[in-house]
């Protein structure tokens, strides 16, 4: 975290003149540099939201106690259409303003949201920009249970989701000798398209994607190679499979929260993930 602040030239340079948690001055200190401090087995860490993200773990119905819930916040009329930055300008150590827009913003009612702790412009506009894209692209939230394989995340950990509607399920049957799989749903494939899958390995991290090839039904692939790990059939270690082509395979979210119901069930809650919240990290503003 610290060599990727530096060499982006992304410094904290703040004065705390208010009482305040440690977690709240840390919250503070960390957005300077697009991260928030995470807390896992009693130790915190600092966790970037960054882009070119792989997911880390996969849900889908199969390890999910309840239906995907998805909702979509929509854009009102009334809605601002810029983000207008507030910073410490260090050469003279006034306050300033940036006004950070998107193509198409008409920059008349921007959201005012102070910078705290960044003293560079360049800074406030990036971290201004940010704010702006993940306002407009960062608009669909998912929310769903699970069992044990919830604890295998934290905040922003990458997840894979898919639900009822896509190609996904299990492995129920497996041919070693040919590679074929048995899979307990129907899939679909595309004349002319390559087709791929991405299975579910033992710790809830996804293998692929790899190509496939027809089978003899419509129930069937053949995986063009193996995976590490054995695919085991008729147990509840069943192999989760995703299928499809590369653009529409798997659809990613970053997590925000992770509500624990005592050992057993874990409720998740994630933001869709967009590479372009992220297309102005390293642009230089308009002077």
């Amino acid at each position: 975290m610290n060599d990727i602040c530096a060499s982006r030239r992304q410094y904290f340079d703040g004065v705390f003149d208010n009482q305040l948690t440690f977690i709240d001055a840390a919250k503070r200190m960390l957005d300077v540099g697009f991260a928030i401090p995470s807390i896992e087995w009693g130790k915190l860490r600092p966790v970037r939201d960054d882009a070119n993200r792989v997911v880390e773990q996969m849900f889908q119905p199969d390890n999910m106690l309840s239906p995907l819930r998805v909702r979509e916040e929509l854009i009102i009329d009334d809605e601002f259409d810029s983000v207008e930055v507030e910073y410490m300008d260090s050469t003279t150590w006034k306050s300033s303003t940036v006004l950070c827009s998107l193509p198409g913003d008409s920059g008349t009612k921007p959201k005012k949201v102070r910078a705290f702790g960044i003293t560079e412009r360049r800074e406030a506009w990036r971290y201004g920009m940010r704010k702006r894209r993940e306002y407009k692209y960062r608009r669909i939230t998912y929310l769903f249970d699970t069992e044990l394989d919830g604890f295998n995340c934290e905040h922003l950990s990458c997840v894979g989701i898919a639900d009822e509607d896509d190609f996904q399920g299990r492995i129920v049957n497996f041919d070693s000798h040919d590679n074929v799989a048995l899979l307990s749903g129907i899939i679909e494939w595309i004349p002319g398209d390559k087709h791929y899958t991405v299975l579910r390995a033992p710790d809830g991290s996804p293998w692929g994607p790899v190509e496939v090839y027809q089978g003899g039904s419509d129930r069937e692939f053949v995986l063009s190679s193996l995976p590490p790990f054995p695919i085991s059939q008729g147990s509840q270690d069943d192999v989760l499979y995703r299928f499809g082509i590369l653009d529409n395979i798997e659809t990613k979210a970053l997590i925000n929260t992770m509500q624990p119901a005592g050992t057993e069930k874990v409720s998740l809650v994630a933001s869709g993930y967009d590479e372009r919240v992220y297309a102005d990290d390293n642009n230089e503003p308009s002077t």
